[in-house]
């Protein structure tokens, strides 16, 4: 928007258009330096500032903002890198039992092995209907559910004489097509294992690798 700044009824300029105008010219200071000399910049102190001073201020804010959201990336993507070895890792395993024409029991030892878990489970709605009931309200359609309260009830329908000792759960749907048909249940004696929210992509892939070695195996 070049040229004229249209003014509205009344003698008075649309502020929105200053701005814009302005943002096309960035050299309108510096052409017409005394332009600043009555131009006042208040901060969260209530005194003012310079223009320059402003500018350096909120440079600097910016650079910090960067910095944050680099290192939240960075981080982020260090997580991604342990997760995605951590699961070649075991999908190598499992391939390997796979040649051996393992059953599902040995899948389920080697997950609970390869994470260090107090126990792991494979709830389908045949063998266990009031469990797999349970864990169909409690994923609903999500890719996975972590619990670091489990009910009572469905540790014990679970885990039996272990029960006690689980502390968080975590429930990944194994499926054939669309259709989910079983449960992986991953049990930790240690609340801050899985928690409500955590653990998403990593669920997410486990459930592909499970869904598609422990169906095989099935």
């Amino acid at each position: 928007m070049s040229g004229k700044i249209k003014k509205k009824s009344g003698n008075q300029i649309d502020e929105a258009q200053i701005v814009a105008w302005l943002a096309e010219s960035p050299d309108f200071f510096t052409r017409h330096p005394g332009s600043l000399s009555s131009m006042e910049l208040p901060v969260d102190s209530g005194t003012a500032i310079s223009l320059h001073q402003y500018q350096v201020r909120v440079l600097r804010e910016e650079k910090v903002e960067l910095v944050q959201k680099l290192g939240s990336l960075l981080k982020n993507v260090k997580t991604n890198h342990k997760i995605h070895s951590d699961l070649l890792g075991l999908a190598g395993s499992m391939v390997s039992l796979a040649r051996e024409g393992a059953k599902t029991p040995a899948y389920l030892a080697l997950i609970k092995q390869h994470f260090a878990l107090l126990d792991v489970k494979l709830i389908d709605k045949t063998g266990f209907p009031e469990a797999f009931k349970i864990l169909v309200s409690l994923v609903g359609k999500a890719d996975s559910a972590c619990n670091d309260k489990p009910d009572a009830a469905l540790r014990s329908l679970l885990f039996e004489a272990n029960a006690a000792r689980v502390l968080s759960i975590a429930v990944v749907p194994v499926k054939h097509g669309r259709k989910c048909h079983a449960y992986l249940v991953l049990a930790a004696d240690d609340e801050e294992r899985f928690k409500p929210g955590m653990g998403g992509e990593f669920l997410k892939l486990l459930a592909q690798l499970v869904s598609s070695l422990i169906d095989d195996a099935r």
